[in-house]
């Protein structure tokens, strides 16, 4: 579920815009009618971008519910382990769901006192919680698969599976209501990213976790018939169970190792960076980037600009460019906060590493200034 860093180009122009709110010419055909096939089903027209991402996250809610009976009933009456490590899916996916609900409602509703960053970062977070249950479930299945095998396999076993036709045609229901689903979020994803209306890591999540159930469902079903018209390959059972925990066990690993590295703080693409370089390069023409920082904070970005002003220029004036300039670049979709330092001079080294190594901004000075240009060193602190 990789999330592409967009460039500042075209972001505040939108076209003809559709019931859904957004530009005709930043979303695909295909979403669009995802979407007017969304607010027609509900009878919800003309609904913007965060009302699509809530009806999302609604309906994947309780149709995860209802699926779980569904899938308990096809358990019950076959018996089958790839059923069961479906289930055990299915179960999760509520867990983890109630899990993104906190974090998502904790992102938007936290107080600015207690987060003075602001808590977008809650998300990732949820997302990296999910995915640690779904692998921990995973792995609890795999065990139980492969003890299963190996005990028919030694015992020379052969296990028998019931249910008849109900139990993989009510698996094959699930697939149908999976795909749509997921096909659903994965248009409401690509309006969230077109219109910059908010953080897409929680939808993002639904989308995988749909996808993964209609697979999982898949192999499930496969496995079941197979098991069931063919006794002497009843082995092909806990062999899906297990081909499916793995699946999913890869899959959500690739997504939590992602929300960790924005968390962590994982560096912009080049294409951000020089859009938002040639912004601040543009902002006033006695102004010019000396370095341009900007890194994940959580689903969006944090910007660090160290900015050259004329030595001469008063302090006020100085103060009202810099000042400028950050309310621009956090008025970009993309970056959570910005922080604009002002110096007289370009830097051949990281002041962050130097603070560091030396005592105090004086010995820097001492260290790497020219002879005489140490003339203000008595203002120094």
């Amino acid at each position: 579920m990789a999330t592409e860093e967009t460039s500042l180009k075209g972001v505040s122009s939108l076209g003809c815009t559709t019931g859904s709110g957004a530009s005709s010419a930043t979303i695909s055909p295909f979403t669009s009618l995802t979407l007017s096939l969304a607010e027609t089903l509900t009878c919800r027209p003309k609904m913007g971008p965060t009302q699509h991402k809530d009806m999302a996250l609604n309906l994947s809610l309780w149709i995860n519910v209802l699926i779980l009976v569904t899938k308990i009933f096809a358990f019950i009456v076959s018996g089958s382990l790839s059923v069961l490590a479906a289930l055990v899916d299915s179960a999760l996916d509520i867990l983890s769901q109630i899990i993104l609900y906190w974090a998502e409602g904790k992102s938007k509703n936290s107080s600015v006192a207690i987060y003075p960053a602001g808590a977008t970062r809650f998300e990732p977070v949820g997302v990296i919680i999910t995915a640690a249950v779904m692998g921990m479930g995973s792995l609890s299945l795999i065990k139980e698969s492969l003890s299963n095998l190996i005990s028919n396999a030694t015992s020379g076993t052969v296990p028998s599976l019931g249910g008849g036709g109900s139990s993989w045609l009510s698996l094959l229901a699930v697939i149908a209501v999976k795909v749509l689903l997921s096909l659903y979020c994965r248009s409401v994803t690509s309006l969230l990213t077109s219109t910059k209306a908010g953080s897409i890591a929680t939808i993002e999540a639904m989308y995988q976790d749909h996808f993964n159930d209609a697979l999982s469902n898949f192999i499930a079903v496969v496995a079941l018939v197979l098991a069931m018209n063919h006794p002497n390959m009843w082995w092909v059972d806990p062999l899906g169970a297990i081909v499916i925990s793995l699946y999913i066990m890869y899959s959500w690993y690739e997504t939590g190792t992602e929300e960790i590295e924005k968390i962590v703080g994982r560096a912009a693409d080049q294409s951000l960076l020089d859009s938002i370089t040639s912004l601040g390069n543009a902002h006033h023409p006695s102004l010019s980037v000396d370095i341009c920082r900007c890194y994940h904070f959580g689903p969006k970005f944090l910007v660090e600009m160290e900015v050259i002003l004329p030595a001469d220029m008063l302090l006020r004036d100085t103060h009202d460019i810099g000042m400028s300039l950050q309310y621009k670049l956090e008025n970009v979709p993309e970056v959570e906060r910005a922080f604009v330092h002002i110096d007289y001079s370009a830097r051949e080294y990281d002041e962050h590493v130097m603070s560091r190594k030396v005592k105090s901004y004086q010995d820097q000075i001492n260290m790497t200034s020219p002879q005489g240009s140490e003339k203000n060193l008595n203002l120094i602190v």
